[in-house]
């Protein structure tokens, strides 16, 4: 098993409600995936550099259970895009689909 990298929670409340809580994470794609696979993600910022990291063992940046199509995939809204040297600093919002009744 691969090592993740450590993580980091830090709780940024703003107001006296529950709503108002929030907590900002950093960690490696396994955590994150598992986060991901328990909906407890509103909003990313994910860096991308300019190299490619390649193989069937090679790191991914979200693991967790993943979805079985594109049409799946986690959409973001409210999408900002800063050039930051050469990477490229991606932040959106999780557009949350309608629950889906399990049959």
């Amino acid at each position: 098993m691969g090592r993740d990298q450590s993580f980091v929670l830090t709780p940024c409340w703003t107001g006296s409600r529950a709503r108002d809580q929030h907590a900002s994470g950093r960690g490696g794609g396994r955590l994150l995936g598992a986060f991901f696979d328990e909906g407890l993600v509103d909003r990313i910022a994910a860096f991308v550099a300019p190299v490619v990291v390649g193989g069937s063992g090679a790191p991914g940046p979200v693991g967790g259970l993943g979805v079985p199509t594109m049409a799946d995939a986690v959409q973001l809204t409210n999408v900002r895009l800063t050039r930051l040297g050469d990477d490229l600093l991606v932040e959106g919002d999780i557009a949350k689909p309608p629950v889906r009744e399990v049959v």
